[in-house]
């Protein structure tokens, strides 16, 4: 009986607080720092060669780590609607570091690794939003001349959304209140801002590396995210005038993808050494990912803007890879059928200026 009526007036302390609206409206004219940090752990936890269906354990160890800091200086110049129409973009800081380590001979055995920056690193995009919501277009701002061809280039792919616009509830909410957000929003924490163009100071080591070393790490193998992200509005936290609304979220999603054979590390030497007769071609990389864990979104509602975001998932990465063995004039297809447990986190803080 006592339990039952403190449920009872939990929900009626729930159903009693105001509705709030957790919108997208800075101030005009508004300047922060953005500062993303993402970060991916894969550790191999079973390797298997596949050849006329029978599976051969494989003794190999690998582990994978990618580390993407992304630093901005935003300048909201006009919002309507719960978007920005206009936005100016100072890329302060681009830079990842990837790294990989086998006992095997796939990646050539032994350590490698690679950092890259971006040639976007120090300029100024402007993306502007027409009346009727359509997506941004961009164009360099810090500069009178028309583009040149490689400028036209780094335009392409870039997403103007850093603001987790996707991650927001789509109405009137209250503290206790649940909600659903598309999946793809999850797409944000994999490459925030898009494609960055990232350029290794390592050629050589980042195509060893496959996607960890020319691409943007995991979300390089990963497919279209689908199965669910719950919210729930927690609580308001904070005094007038810096109230912070607490979202908290449940992932649970699986992306499965057909890759480029270059998009994952050769995982058998193309020469195997004592036999000039023998080599290994890569036909095809499958990925196949579940992903699950929790994000917490603090937003600001009166200053209309994210303040952070902190997530943890846990990733279950499975990554098979078929290929031709060549010896003389016969062949035969082999798979090598890998596992990765590991971690994805991502760190997000906003400071006005």
């Amino acid at each position: 009986m006592f339990r039952t009526t403190i449920v009872a007036s939990l929900v009626l302390v729930a159903a009693s607080s105001p509705q709030e609206r957790v919108d997208f409206a800075p101030v005009d004219g508004t300047r922060v720092v953005k500062s993303f940090a993402v970060n991916t752990h894969l550790e191999l936890a079973s390797a298997s060669l596949v050849s006329g269906g029978e599976h051969e354990p494989i003794r190999m160890e690998m582990s994978v780590d990618s580390a993407l800091e992304l630093g901005v200086t935003d300048t909201y110049v006009s919002t309507s609607n719960g978007r920005p129409r206009a936005l100016e973009r100072r890329f302060d800081s681009i830079r990842r570091d990837a790294s990989a380590v086998s006992r095997a001979s796939a990646l050539g055995g032994g350590e490698r690794g690679a950092r890259s920056g971006s040639p976007l690193e120090g300029r100024t995009v402007r993306f502007e939003t027409g009346a009727d919501g359509a997506d941004a277009t961009r164009r360099f701002s810090d500069t009178d001349r028309p583009p040149t061809e490689e400028e036209r280039a780094l335009l392409d792919g870039l997403e103007e959304d850093l603001d987790l616009l996707a991650w927001l509830p789509s109405g009137p909410i209250r503290p206790g209140d649940t909600f659903e957000i598309a999946p793809t929003a999850f797409a944000q924490l994999l490459s925030p801002s898009g494609e960055l163009r990232l350029v290794p100071e390592d050629g050589t080591a980042a195509k060893e590396l496959g996607a960890f070393g020319l691409g943007g790490g995991l979300a390089e193998l990963l497919g279209t995210p689908e199965g669910t992200v719950e919210g729930r509005f927690v609580a308001i936290e904070g005094a007038p005038g810096a109230r912070l609304a607490r979202l908290e979220y449940a992932v649970d999603l699986r992306c499965v993808q057909s890759l480029d054979v270059a998009s994952w590390p050769g995982l058998a030497d193309p020469d195997p050494p004592g036999d000039d007769d023998v080599s290994v071609r890569a036909l095809r990389s499958d990925a196949d990912a579940i992903l699950e864990g929790s994000v917490v979104l603090l937003f600001g509602l009166d200053s209309g803007r994210f303040d952070s975001l902190e997530s943890t998932c846990e990733v279950d990465l499975k990554v098979t890879q078929t290929s031709e063995l060549v010896r003389g004039e016969r062949s035969t297809e082999i798979g090598v059928e890998l596992g990765f447990p590991g971690t994805h986190a991502v760190s997000a803080q906003v400071r006005a200026l």
